[in-house]
């Protein structure tokens, strides 16, 4: 996409514009005028489903905590435009947060979760079924036999489902300082379990280093089994939902760098699983 007509969105001229990212189908600029600062984004034509998707979620979120706000929408030739009030914030990998401010996501967390759960909401993403997963594997590596035996145990469980984030990660928090200021991003809300979220924010986290941490990521998912009301069968279903979405993701154009990478997730997966069942052990 072009730069945008700014006077056809119906926003004054920028003094200051900067494209924030881009995705496959959308694209957002920061822009700030003599009326202040907005959050502008695009998404083609071409994507009608996801813009409607969003409006219908935007419904739900919208004056919630830390959620943004939509302004208005403006239909273009060749996009659809929202412009959202702006949220002054950066996002961080998480190793720079203090473990307050982890916290801080969690409750946040929590509490959206509680909110959006008030009242059931129409039009959202269907939950991930694994058996759906598992029709999308045409490959297993020799290392994942065992593991898949496992998974297969721990999704025989059904928890509650409700609608969750659907992709929350750490891209998708603002932080000012070390004061949460916004989750982000809301075209992907399905029906789910929480602990898919909140696993998929600290497997994300450590997948961009390329290199686990597994021993920080351990120490998150402390922090969450912690602060969290969720059961262990909650918490594997979380997980194991996580395996099987990097999985698929891999293993649909296997390779021998691919299958490097299976092998590096397999041990740090098996390790939070075992962390799982370690602390609830203990809890008796």
């Amino acid at each position: 996409m072009n730069l945008p007509n700014f006077q056809a969105i119906g926003v004054k001229e920028p003094t200051k514009i900067a494209k924030m990212n881009t995705g496959s189908c959308s694209v957002n600029y920061y822009i700030r005028n003599e009326d202040g600062e907005f959050l502008i984004k695009l998404i083609a034509k071409s994507r009608k489903d996801q813009k409607d998707r969003l409006l219908n979620n935007l419904k739900h979120t919208h004056q919630k905590d830390h959620c943004p706000h939509l302004l208005f929408k403006k239909d273009l030739p060749d996009a659809y435009a929202l412009v959202f009030e702006w949220i002054d914030g950066s996002s961080y990998f998480l190793e720079k947060l203090p473990p307050d401010t982890f916290r801080q996501v969690i409750s946040a967390y929590l509490d959206f979760s509680q909110t959006i759960n008030r009242a059931p909401i129409k039009g959202i993403l269907p939950a991930a079924t694994p058996a759906g997963f598992y029709a999308e594997i045409k490959k297993r590596p020799f290392f994942l036999k065992k593991e898949f035996a496992e998974i297969q145990q721990d999704l025989s469980y059904h928890p509650k489902m409700q609608t969750i984030h659907g992709d929350f990660h750490y891209k998708n928090i603002l932080f000012k300082g070390n004061k949460l200021q916004s989750f982000l991003d809301f075209e992907n809300l399905r029906h789910g379990c929480p602990t898919e979220d909140l696993l998929r924010l600290i497997l994300t986290n450590a997948d961009q280093h390329k290199v686990f941490r597994t021993g920080f990521t351990v120490k998150l998912l402390r922090l969450l089994m912690q602060n969290t009301p969720y059961s262990r069968a909650d918490w594997l279903y979380g997980l194991n939902k996580n395996v099987l979405r990097k999985y698929v993701k891999k293993l649909k154009k296997y390779s021998f760098c691919q299958a490097l990478v299976l092998f590096r997730c397999h041990f740090l997966h098996r390790r939070l699983r075992q962390e799982i069942n370690a602390y609830f052990d203990k809890r008796g």
